[in-house]
């Protein structure tokens, strides 16, 4: 039973990684859009790209 619920949590942090990246896309869109500037964006792509090698360290195991 232990297998399976190693599987389902690495396929959760597979799901939240994809959904981190199209946050990413989101805010390239803003900027492509002109309704962010580089100044309001930087951070956030600073944070989106720690959670994105968190979860992807966190899928692998």
């Amino acid at each position: 039973m232990k297998a399976a619920t190693g599987t389902h949590q690495r396929q959760f942090y597979r799901i939240a990684r994809g959904s981190a990246l199209e946050s990413a896309a989101v805010l390239d869109a803003l900027q492509a859009l002109g309704l962010a500037t580089r100044e309001e964006v930087a951070p956030l792509e600073e944070l989106l790209s720690r959670i994105v090698a968190m979860l992807t360290k966190m899928s692998a195991r």
